[in-house]
C-alpha cells in the first residue's frame, strides 16, 4: 500500500535520501509532498528551515 508522506528538509539532497531510506523500510515506491516553500526569484522563501 502506498503512502503519502510528508518531508521538511534543508534541500534537495536531503530529499532523496529520506525518499531512499522509507521505500527501502518500506519495500514499496511511496508518494512524497515537500512541506517547503520554492525559492523565488529575490531568493527569499527559500530553502532551508526559514523557508517552512
Amino acid at each position: 500500500m502506498k503512502r503519502v508522506i510528508g518531508i521538511v528538509s534543508e534541500g534537495p539532497t536531503d530529499q532523496m535520501a529520506i525518499r531512499t531510506v522509507i521505500d527501502r523500510l518500506t519495500g514499496e515506491k511511496n508518494i512524497y509532498r515537500y512541506i517547503q516553500p520554492e525559492q523565488d526569484a529575490r531568493g527569499e522563501f527559500g530553502n532551508g528551515w526559514k523557508g517552512v
